[in-house]
Formats: structure tokens, sequence, C-alpha cells
């Protein structure tokens, strides 16, 4: 494996760039596409069906020509009188081939039969099979130009991009315009790379129908906090190698505590639980760009969600949850979770709106949800906080109040995954394991084969009655 440029082979395209960063192409010039096809070819899903279809129709064929004549059956009027006839013959063997048209319809409907089973399939030739280059915007890519640069140089003609952060967008007929949003964007969360494979192996899928293999090409800095357990069995579900560009990755900005102010009443039970944990007990008039979390006890204002758009996280706890409209029940649970946090005591169970959730009741209801606002977040938590007692001062209160208070998406895990993992991606498919990859819809040819087939069935008896009069 190469970084900057380099790339983890699992076989296939062994195209190499070099140990060293090369240099990119002008991200926003013009790009030359070319594809070179060629006439059009016919291949089959199950070929081994026209094989079958050929063995039955020459076994028709040739138990027709060992059939014998019959004599016509000639009735006897009674036992007495015999009708003045030629004798009757046994069955003798056919000297000429008989019932020709019947025999050439039964031939035809076996080996249509055999078309339509064999699934043929018609595509033009390409110089290369396509491509799914899957491009990492999260906040874990540390250069989204030279990102956006390298996939520019994989893309050609025909080929799906997919970019990635905590959603996937695939675009089937990619622009310049998409690779330039791809890395201006401000909004960057925290980047999952099993979505980004569930994606890539749907637009792959879509390929597949008109091409008889798809790449794979993954340009992400592949991050600690972008990995989870699904990403190496969703891999392993692609069909054919994977090709890794990894790119360089972010930096934490400051490993200190990010500055956290809260709004509130004077004798709100928060402010002590901030004030212990070394957080501002008012909110300071914004300077420059939003750094930190802001909690607000009180309503919300414009401003607080201009702030957030600007790339704060908005923490909303309201004080009086019965003021809000969120959904609140008659049960009471015994524990709250956020993260490694927990707060064991006896809370109103209110649930939190709709997003991604980031705190969870005992029961695992949702007690606080994260939604994206512009390049920074709001979270809504639905959690109580008594004025009475020594909740608010406990140390388990001041950890679950730091994990509400993280940079969106989490405390980043910037430092980039290990080799050895990251060779997950590049290990063969296991033996048997069936791909995802949906399977091939029938095509037009194979429905017009099936329905000569079914018009040569109901023709047949038709044609055989006919045969058997002549």
């Amino acid at each position: 494996m190469a970084r900057g440029g380099g790339e983890l082979h699992r076989g296939g395209d062994q195209r190499g760039r070099g140990a060293g960063r090369a240099p990119h192409p002008p991200l926003f010039g013009r790009l030359e596409r070319s594809s070179s096809r060629g006439d059009g070819a016919m291949s089959f899903a199950a070929p081994l069906a026209l094989v079958v279809a050929g063995i039955v129709a020459a076994t028709v064929v040739a138990l027709h020509f060992l059939a014998r004549d019959r004599p016509r059956p000639q009735p006897f009027p009674t036992a007495r009188f015999i009708p003045d006839r030629p004798p009757a013959r046994l069955p003798t063997r056919s000297r000429r081939p008989r019932d020709v048209m019947l025999l050439l319809l039964r031939a035809a409907t076996i080996m249509l039969a055999g078309l339509a089973v064999a699934r043929p399939r018609e595509h033009a030739a390409r110089s290369a099979a396509p491509r799914v280059v899957v491009l990492d915007r999260s906040r874990a890519v540390g250069d989204p130009i030279a990102a956006a640069a390298s996939a520019r140089a994989e893309l050609r003609a025909g080929d799906v991009l997919v970019s990635f952060d905590s959603t996937v967008t695939v675009h089937e007929k990619w622009t310049t315009a998409q690779l330039s949003d791809s890395a201006t964007t401000i909004a960057r969360p925290r980047g999952s790379l099993s979505v980004a494979l569930v994606g890539a192996i749907r637009a792959g899928a879509r390929l597949r129908r008109t091409s008889d293999s798809v790449e794979l090409v993954l340009i992400s800095p592949i991050a600690a906090e972008e990995w989870d357990a699904a990403a190496a069995r969703i891999a392993r579900e692609w069909p054919r190698p994977i090709r890794v560009i990894r790119t360089a990755a972010s930096k934490p900005s400051d490993a200190r505590t990010p500055p956290r102010a809260i709004r509130g009443s004077t004798d709100d039970p928060l402010r002590a639980t901030l004030a212990l944990d070394g957080g501002n007990t008012h909110v300071v008039a914004d300077s420059g760009a939003p750094r930190g979390a802001r909690v607000v006890r009180d309503g919300l204002t414009a401003q607080d969600s201009v702030w957030a758009r600007r790339g704060g996280v908005l923490v909303w706890w309201p004080a009086h949850l019965e003021n809000t409209h969120w959904p609140s029940g008659n049960d009471t649970a015994s524990a709250v979770v956020a993260g490694s946090a927990t707060v064991v005591a006896d809370f109103p169970m209110w649930r939190a709106p709709e997003g991604a959730t980031v705190a969870r009741w005992a029961s695992g209801a949702p007690a606080a949800a994260e939604r994206v606002l512009g390049a920074g977040c709001e979270r809504d938590v639905a959690i109580t906080v008594p004025s009475v007692g020594d909740l608010a001062l406990r140390p388990s209160m001041r950890a679950l109040l730091s994990a509400l208070t993280e940079p969106c998406g989490g405390a980043p895990r910037l430092a980039p995954l290990a080799d050895s993992a990251v060779r997950a991606l590049g290990e063969a498919r296991p033996r048997g394991a069936a791909p995802v990859f949906a399977p091939d819809q029938p095509s037009a040819l194979t429905r017009w084969l099936l329905a000569a087939t079914l018009a040569l069935l109901v023709a047949e008896p038709f044609l055989r009655k006919r045969e058997t009069a002549a």
C-alpha cells in the first residue's frame, strides 16, 4: 500500500500510481471523455440451458424417425359380413419422414424454450469495465480538493460517482460541478463506510445489467471513526476486487475540551454542572466562526439557528419539557445512557424528536437526538434535570453533559485505520458466498422468446390433429 495516491490491490486493475504523491490535474478544468464501443455482443446468463435444449430436441427428432407406420383402423360392420378390402397389415418401419411440419414445430418449441431459460442479453462491448467511484466527503478528509481531483482522474464516461459522509449520494451521470460541490461543501459530518459500500453495491447492480463486470474504486482516508463491524462483511459481498486509494486524513484541531456555554435562568441546576466541568455559565457574543457548544435552556432564537448553521453545536435542553410538543409518557426511566456516560436516577421518560439518537433511556427509547443544521447541528435533549437534590453535582451528570456537548457526529477519531483492517477490504470474497447484486431482470428478448414458445405450444395440438387427419 502506498499513501498519497497509492493503491491497495485485491487483484484486477494493477495500474500503479507510484509511491510518491502525484500532482493532481486541475479540478475544474475541461474533462475529456472517451468511450470506445464495439459491435453488439450476445451473452447468456445460463448457457447450459442451450445444451440441454439441444439434447432434448435431438432426442425428439431421433424418436420421430424411429416411429413405425400404423395402418388406419378398419371397423367391421358385423362379424358375419367382412367388407372386400385389402388385408390389414402389421405396423412397419417408416421408409420416408412423415409429419415433417409437426417435427419442426416441436423442435422449434424446445429450442425457443431453451433460449428463454438461458436468458440472452445483448450489450455493447466496452474497452474496460465500468467503474463505481466512491468519494469520501466527510470530516475525515484532510484535503477535499485533492480527493475530488483523484476521483476525477478515475472517472470516465458511463461510470458512476458515489459520494458519502453519514449519507450517500449516487450520481449516475456525474459532472465536474458535482465534484466541485463535494470539494467545497461546508457541512462535513462523520463518515460511514458501511453506508458508502451499500450505496456502491446498489449502483454496481444497475451497471451490471449492461456489463459483465464492474470495478469499485474507494477514495478515502479510511479513518477509525468511519469503520464499523459491518464494513468488512459488506465489502466481501462485492464480487470483484476493490481498489482503495487512501487520501490524507484530517488532523484534530484541538485535543482540549471545546468551549461550552449555557443560557437559562440563574438558578438552573445545569449551570452548576457546567461550572464544575469547566464551562461558561453564560453565552458570550459571537466573534468569528462558531466553536464549541451552546446549551439553551429557554426558547430558541433565530440567532441560535444562524450560529449553528455556521458550524456550532446547538444543544436545546428545555428546562420545562411540558411546554414543548415532544411526546411524553406515564412511564419512568431508571437510567439514561449517552456514549460511555450513564446516569442512574428516576426520570420522567420524555421522547426526543426525530433524528440520530445520541442518548437513550434504559428501555432503549431515544432521550436525545441530533440533526444536521447547515455546517453544524442541533441536539434536542428530553432529559429532566431536577432542581432539588444533588443529581446535577454528580460526576455521572458531568459526564452526560460532556457527551451531549461533543462536536457534531460525536468526538472525532481521525487517526487512519490500521493497514491490517484496511486489507479486509482487499480480501477475496469467500468461496460459495453469493454476491448481493440484484439478479438480472428479464430482457425484452427473453419475454418475446417466452411468448413465441407459448404460441407454438398452443399451435401444436391443432397441427397434430391436422397431420393425423391427412
